[in-house]
């Protein structure tokens, strides 16, 4: 840091060279300074473009070679904390060549145009999107799209049955062996697709190595608690899902993956062309392949004032979601409308002789009506979610006990039809991409008990009362509605247009009589 401080400072004052010499060299390096092979880079070289990392680049055109090399060297000594050493040799060279500003530009973490600022000074935000649509391979691609998932299913039954085994022998009283990790098992299975594994040669090599680490994964979710023992893939189940990265590129209506090629796509121009891909997740349902694109997307993070008051969100079963301001989301109840086609295809595939292709057809066809439900329930929440995060800019929910409200037997099946659980987790990412915040009330707030109006509380608010009757004011007002009022006045965050949240809490409802007036 001393350094770095030093060449910003020569950068902006051009200090005398011999006066930055002074510093205290205890913390730099002590191996000696790089030295470059002048004669070696020859005279076609041109001035050399400065990377983030320290490096540079150098193409072949006219221009002098002995200052590439030092501005090559500079980068070098720069990155290795060298720099001092040789200060008076580059830095007066940089200064009269111009490279100053190219390299200020990437090392002046307050530089107008540094990264992670755009021109301007507004700083830059960087957000990873999913972008999943549906494919339309032709029967080689379908093929290819089995021979990896498969790979990748047998690479995590296998790393689950090699770790499984270490587990149990370290359960003996002898000295314990180390636990493998994904690199570990990867590197053994690279020896063992020279020898017996020779047909995942066929696949790309990301499948197996991603599910190794998604083993690693599921391995720490459940020493942390966080989930069950990792259980072992079965092809009855569904084909499953692979992950690639590499070299992978998109354009309108087509999709390049490694050792595929060109896959069309049910979509045009849905994922972004020109984004930055980290990885695709491929997977396929109910006999569909379906793939989801990891992007890095770069978005300017301006202060934007908020341009309404605080809403609160209510979840329940007569209406899935209930906003402070009137906004109802219908439950679409999709689990009860398709309920008797279900019954019917699941008693129709008890039926049929295990392992017989009648039974294959009745799983399928079960598998694609679960997955119309799931579909339409999702499309549903997505539409809300989205409008809510977009439109509202201080979001409050109430935190929910889900599991012990399951254990009423006669609502558990619209409660796990009313998928609360997922309403909360679009609004957590959501809410980042549109700039607005989502804040969770403590589970025992009492919002359906409390009137909105002059606050008193309810000693008990029974299920079946639909309506709240308030025996202070008498208001006479929906249950849902008055709870969602009461989570937008959630203490330290409830305002309006006419109250800011330091002012206090003042209800959403006096607040709209008195603006009416």
């Amino acid at each position: 840091m001393v350094i770095l401080w030093a060449y910003r400072c020569l950068l902006s004052t051009q200090t005398d060279v011999k006066q930055l010499l002074r510093i205290d060299r205890s913390k730099d390096g002590q191996n000696g300074g790089f030295t470059p092979d002048l004669d070696r880079l020859g005279p076609q070289l041109r001035k050399p473009h400065f990377s983030p990392r320290g490096g540079c680049s150098a193409a072949v055109t006219g221009g002098s070679a002995r200052k590439t090399a030092q501005a090559i060297f500079f980068a070098r000594a720069f990155q290795s904390g060298e720099i001092v050493k040789h200060l008076e040799t580059v830095v007066p060279f940089c200064i009269s060549s111009g490279l100053e500003e190219e390299v200020a530009r990437h090392y002046h973490p307050n530089h107008r145009s540094a990264p992670g600022r755009k021109a301007g000074g507004a700083p830059v935000m960087k957000i990873f999107r999913a972008y999943k649509t549906e494919l339309a391979p032709d029967d080689a691609q379908l093929a290819a799209l089995y021979r990896h998932a498969g790979a990748a299913r047998f690479a995590y039954n296998w790393g689950l049955e090699w770790k499984n085994n270490v587990r149990l022998f370290n359960m003996l009283p002898h000295p314990r062996l180390k636990t493998p990790t994904a690199v570990d098992l990867h590197r053994e299975l690279t020896t063992l697709k020279k020898t017996k594994l020779s047909w995942m040669y066929e696949v790309s090599k990301c499948a197996p190595q991603e599910a190794l680490r998604d083993l690693d994964a599921a391995f720490s979710n459940f020493f942390e608690h966080r989930a069950g023992f990792p259980n072992f893939k079965s092809r009855k189940r569904g084909v499953g899902s692979f992950t690639l990265y590499g070299v992978i590129s998109v354009r309108p209506g087509e999709i390049h993956f490694p050792r595929i090629g060109w896959v069309r796509l049910k979509e045009r121009g849905y994922i972004p062309s020109r984004a930055h891909i980290n990885s695709v997740t491929v997977s396929e349902r109910a006999r569909r392949w379906y793939v989801a694109v990891n992007v890095v997307v770069e978005e300017s993070r301006e202060p934007i004032t908020p341009p309404g008051p605080v809403v609160g969100v209510d979840r329940g079963l007569n209406s899935l979601a209930v906003v402070s301001d009137g906004t109802v989301l219908e439950n679409p109840r999709v689990l009860r409308r398709y309920e008797r086609k279900l019954k019917h295809l699941q008693r129709n595939l008890s039926r049929k002789k295990k392992g017989s292709s009648n039974r294959r057809k009745a799983r399928e066809a079960l598998a694609r009506l679960h997955m119309r439900v799931a579909n339409t329930r999702l499309d549903a929440i997505q539409k809300f979610t989205t409008t809510l995060a977009n439109t509202k800019p201080v979001i409050v929910v109430e935190d929910l006990d889900v599991k012990k409200m399951m254990g009423n037997h006669h609502l558990a099946r619209a409660i796990a039809d009313a998928a609360w659980g997922e309403i909360s987790r679009q609004l957590r990412y959501k809410t980042l991409w549109h700039r607005s915040t989502l804040i969770t009330a403590e589970r025992w707030y009492p919002s359906t008990k409390r009137c909105s109006t002059c606050g008193h509380v309810k000693d008990a608010m029974p299920l079946e009362e639909r309506t709240f009757h308030c025996e202070g004011c008498g208001l006479d007002i929906d249950r849902d509605l008055n709870a969602a009022r009461n989570l937008a006045e959630w203490p330290g965050v409830a305002r309006t247009l006419e109250t800011p949240a330091e002012g206090g809490v003042q209800s959403t409802a006096i607040a709209a009589d008195s603006a009416s007036q």
